[in-house]
């Protein structure tokens, strides 16, 4: 396969939503010595202690989907750590020097297309720089929460606060939720544009159930999104707005646009 580069995959929404991002972020590179010196290290002993890490001779098949996926977006590749969970997940977190962790349920129970792809769509992820920007704005959101516990509650700002606070996450959120459109998309073109293989991950994950998964209709489902949008009231519109993962119909009413589009034929 050829190198697959942001521009073949990037949602026409994501530079947008990154610009009116990152004019709110505040302080980055303290934010993110600050993350690489306390918060890193904090993870990393739980992380290694309680997770086996991926390599050719431990979930050899795992690391041979990383070190191809890797070679094909021209990344280096990250490590991986397989812990044990109830969710079906694959997840890079980090910030200069990403890392994943999957799930072994997911290894054991899902076919290897439903693999690479949610392998994939991490991988995509760290190309694109998206950790990096997550991490960031995550780290400014809670300082602002650490501002409500200085002497400027005293002068009773702590209202202002916590709705600048709101106001930072909705961007975010919005932001967050456009690029996993960017990473389902990198991912299909990953997975050899099996879009049955796509939807069928993409199911898995947000029910968590591979039967319950089977049993969906995805016409029937994409049409929920209809439903979704006419909830307008303001607590529906607030609930709508923090979600940083686009609703399952969304995600694939987005994925089988992109498979129709031009770009991904």
């Amino acid at each position: 396969m050829v190198n697959i580069l942001p521009q073949n995959y990037k949602h026409p929404l994501e530079d947008k939503c990154a610009t009116d991002m990152k004019k709110i972020m505040v302080a980055t590179d303290i934010l993110s010595d600050y993350y690489d010196k306390f918060v890193k290290e904090a993870l990393l002993p739980d992380l290694i202690g309680k997770a086996v890490r991926v390599s050719s001779t431990q979930f050899p098949k795992v690391h041979k989907i990383i070190l191809n996926i890797s070679g094909i977006l021209n990344i280096k590749p990250p490590e991986a750590f397989v812990v044990e969970s109830l969710y079906y997940d694959v997840n890079a977190e980090g910030l200069n020097d990403p890392w994943l962790q999957i799930s072994a349920k997911t290894i054991y129970d899902l076919p290897d297309e439903e693999l690479i792809f949610l392998i994939g769509r991490q991988l995509t992820h760290i190309q694109c720089g998206h950790m990096y920007d997550e991490v960031l704005m995550e780290q400014t959101i809670e300082a602002l929460n650490l501002l409500k516990h200085t002497p400027a509650a005293v002068l009773n700002i702590v209202g202002g606060l916590e709705a600048t606070q709101t106001t930072y996450r909705f961007v975010m959120a919005k932001w967050s939720r456009i690029s996993e459109f960017t990473a389902d998309a990198g991912a299909y073109l990953l997975c050899d544009k099996n879009i049955k293989a796509c939807v069928n991950a993409i199911l898995t994950t947000v029910f968590n159930n591979r039967l319950l998964a089977k049993e969906i209709n995805v016409g029937e489902y994409i049409k929920q999104t209809k439903k979704i949008n006419s909830l307008t009231s303001t607590m529906a519109t607030c609930s709508k707005l923090d979600e940083l993962m686009p609703y399952g119909p969304f995600r694939i009413q987005e994925l089988i646009r992109f498979a129709s589009a031009e770009r991904a034929v």
